[in-house]
């Protein structure tokens, strides 16, 4: 009988490569050196991040903006705006047509005084996520063959889906404002669900600046407003019994104050334009070969196995995050006014007791004025462990996103002080499945058939049915029919029964 097997191909998404770099970004300034008494702070934010694939790499771009924020000589606070654009190459093989993700972060901001104009130069973080998807072939049945059959479960993916959407918030402040010294702004996605025909994308946008009041002696106030949006990415496969998964990126961002003369209130507009990504999921099943054997002829055949995995956001926590500083001595007249450059870093992540269990690194910048109304700033880091009441379990180690709504600091002592943070923690759970398979077949020489009419062999300690039926040359359903009595695995006292025709 001539063998004739069936293949059939499944798309596994499996776990995305990730790669990561530093570059540097720079600007330039006309702010004469000289006119610098005392830098107060620098800050950084990166938009409009693009790239392009290419089959050798990753091209990447962006805007780079700067807040540099510093005390005149003349004793008043001020601040330089300025952009510059940035590029990169990140060198990935085998790429082209593959789903890339790139996020641009801001990591170190430095400057230098010591030159005719101030020079400012960031560290930026570059983490680039790479689909990885294949396409296997598994063999599932066919003629003249028997196989050891399986079900296996695995995920399918739909394909990464974008949109661009504005989200705008405006409020009202009882002060006039003279300037913007710096702004941020944060996205927490809270739930993302499939739709009809869409990825449902909930969250939260999370705005802060520094200001400077339009009075006498007023201090640098900051100033956090937050606002909820749900939006939609279009996905035709989508359909609601799916799982899904989305990013999401500030592509832009822009501030507009207009001050009232007669009241002396501000109205602040600020309009983010969001970058989304998503795709969705459907669970599937396919019952494949993990092992065959012919009874006919020899077989080479050849193994594979996959590993695929989906996400999920399970979560989103409010979460404050604390710890204490110590620092160089205070002037005893010395009180916070207000904090900023705020920075959450996620060192480790554990399970245990139905809990998700994070440690990491807080870090701002405190703004200071003593008793002669002297503004002065201070870079303060504190370890922390959090907690979060998740249970993750039958999943792998979650992936934990941290946006920041709101900082501050208070002066425990004079040589310390306390920093704290209120955050959003979205919780992606990662559940992985596994399988192996047959994956391609050679028909060799032909079996040198037995002669005998009865044959009874010696069980193997240990051996499963499909073991035994394929050290016997013998369909599995067989054994069972004649040697009704045998239960697996054997204990290897057993005397196995083979009939064949005359």
């Amino acid at each position: 009988m001539a063998i004739e097997p069936n293949f059939e191909s499944i798309i596994i998404k499996g776990e995305n490569k990730v790669f990561s770099e530093r570059i540097k970004a720079e600007a330039k300034t006309e702010l004469n050196s000289q006119d610098v008494k005392k830098v107060l702070s620098l800050s950084a934010r990166v938009f409009g991040v693009e790239k392009e694939t290419t089959e050798t790499g990753i091209k990447y771009g962006g805007k780079i903006v700067f807040y540099f924020c510093y005390v005149h000589q003349d004793g008043s606070v001020r601040k330089v705006e300025c952009a510059n654009e940035f590029v990169g190459v990140c060198a990935i093989d085998n790429i082209n047509k593959k789903a890339v993700f790139v996020e641009v972060l801001p990591d170190k901001t430095e400057w230098d005084v010591s030159g005719v104009s101030v020079r400012i130069t960031a560290t930026l973080e570059v983490k680039i996520e790479v689909e990885n998807c294949e396409t296997k072939p598994v063999l599932v049945g066919g003629n003249g063959l028997v196989l050891d059959k399986k079900e296996v479960q695995y995920f399918k993916g739909y394909g990464v889906k974008k949109t661009v959407c504005p989200v705008e918030c405006e409020f009202e402040l009882n002060y006039p404002v003279l300037e913007v010294l710096s702004q941020k702004v944060e996205v927490a996605v809270t739930q993302v669900q499939a739709g009809v025909n869409c990825i449902i994308v909930d969250g939260e946008v999370f705005l802060s600046a520094l200001l400077l009041q339009n009075r006498e002696k007023s201090d640098i106030i900051r100033e956090d407003k937050s606002t909820a949006f749900r939006l939609e990415i279009d996905c035709e496969d989508a359909m609601p019994k799916m799982s899904a998964d989305a990013k999401a990126l500030v592509k832009s961002f822009k501030t507009e104050v207009s001050v009232d003369a007669e009241s002396e209130k501000s109205t602040v507009v600020a309009t983010v334009s969001l970058e989304l990504e998503g795709e969705c999921y459907s669970a599937e099943s396919i019952t494949v070969a993990s092992d065959v054997f012919s009874t006919e002829k020899e077989l080479e055949i050849k193994q594979d196995s996959f590993l695929c995995l989906r996400k999920e956001c399970i979560a989103s926590l409010p979460c404050k995050l604390s710890g204490r500083c110590v620092s160089e001595e205070l002037p005893v007249s010395a009180r916070i006014t207000c904090a900023s450059n705020e920075r959450v870093e996620i060192t480790n992540i554990s399970i245990a007791n139905e809990e998700v269990k994070m440690e990491g690194v807080l870090s701002m910048r405190v703004f200071f004025k003593d008793g002669d109304g002297v503004e002065f700033t201070k870079l303060l880091e504190s370890p922390f462990e959090r907690s979060l009441p998740i249970n993750c379990e039958g999943a792998c180690l979650p992936e934990l996103s941290v946006a920041i709504s709101k900082v501050g600091a208070k002066i425990v002592a004079q040589n310390e002080i306390e920093i704290f943070a209120d955050t959003s923690v979205c919780v992606k759970k990662v559940v992985k499945s596994f399988g192996e398979f047959v994956s391609e077949i050679t028909a060799l020489a032909e079996k040198q058939e037995c002669d005998k009419a009865i044959s009874v062999y010696l069980a193997g300690k240990g051996e499963d049915l499909w073991s035994l039926a394929k050290r016997l040359n013998v369909c599995p359903d067989e054994l069972v029919v004649n040697n009704k009595d045998l239960q697996f695995p054997l204990t290897g006292e057993e005397r196995i029964v083979v009939y064949r025709k005359a």
